[in-house]
């Protein structure tokens, strides 16, 4: 089951280094220029696991860009005390996780 992640970005950035780690040890690194809004990038190449994620400019860490999976909200839910949206593939995710919304 392959998610199609994307980077999200503010505002057009050019050479960015988008550096995955596990722990201290890099598992890929990649220079990509991000248009502003939703960027897909693949990385179906990953080992699964769940890792860390930077971007870095000029060698300084970058804010303002972040890394995500795009989803279509299937219904919203309360369970126990908790909002929860439900994705079209079944996985429930707190309103917390949500870092863009797009509508149809």
């Amino acid at each position: 089951n392959h998610k199609q992640y994307y980077l999200i970005s503010s505002e057009e950035i050019k050479d960015v280094i988008l550096r995955i780690k596990d722990g201290q040890t890099i598992i890929k690194e990649t220079k990509v220029n991000l248009s502003r809004g939703l960027n897909p990038i693949d990385l179906s190449d990953l080992p699964p696991g769940q890792f860390e994620v930077e971007f870095i400019k000029n060698g300084f860490p970058l804010e303002g860009v972040s890394l995500g999976f795009q989803g279509k909200v299937r219904s919203v839910s309360i369970i126990g005390n908790d909002l929860l949206f439900e994705l079209e593939n079944g996985e429930f995710i707190s309103p917390s996780r949500l870092i863009y919304a797009g509508g149809v």
